[in-house]
């Protein structure tokens, strides 16, 4: 009983955590807004935390039939999930600061996030516990992701919004899918 409690409130926390962050991004390309930042940098950092709260809900459902490539893909997709959480704090922290800017850290920690969901995509797939689909919208999130934030330089300026666009609304959709499955249908096989 206590287990399934635990993987519905993942769900909850996926599906919020996916609000949150999309709801932050939203703010941030809206332009002449006149917002400050402190509404958009509280609600990505709130909802980096539920994310990273929704995560291992995530992978325990499939682990099993996961495998080891799961158990990777789950770490560092966790690991590349503090880039969010750091991206949301440092301005609650000191408001001077505008960003991550080019680092290791940031460089480190958005492979990591890169890897972590093409091996979270290729796990899903193949464990067949959530919905086809959510695998698929995963795949398309890393390719965005690559695109978007690795190969931004070399492409035309719309292309990086586009793909930025591409990798945030099929990483939502596929979260907030395997969130209200994991929220509806907590301990039972696949969808």
């Amino acid at each position: 009983m206590m287990l399934k409690t635990a993987m519905r409130w993942s769900g909850l926390a996926l599906v919020a955590g996916v609000a949150l962050i999309s709801a932050a991004v939203a703010l941030v390309s809206v332009p002449n807004l006149g917002l400050s930042s402190l509404p958009v940098d509280t609600a990505l950092f709130a909802g980096a935390l539920l994310l990273m709260l929704g995560l291992p809900g995530m992978y325990a459902r499939q682990a099993d039939a996961a495998g080891w490539l799961g158990l990777a893909g789950h770490i560092l997709l966790t690991v590349g999930a503090v880039l969010l959480i750091v991206a949301g704090a440092l301005r609650l922290v000191n408001p001077a600061i505008k960003g991550l800017g080019e680092s290791a850290t940031a460089f480190l920690l958005a492979t990591a996030l890169l890897l972590g969901l093409g091996l979270t995509a290729i796990a899903t797939l193949r464990a067949a516990i959530y919905p086809r689909w959510t695998g698929i919208l995963l795949l398309g999130a890393s390719a965005g992701f690559l695109f978007s934030f690795y190969m931004s330089e070399y492409l035309p300026p719309p292309a990086s919004p586009v793909g930025a666009m591409v990798f945030g609304a099929f990483l939502a959709a596929a979260l907030i899918w395997i969130g209200i499955s994991l929220w509806r249908d907590a301990g039972s096989p696949a969808l």
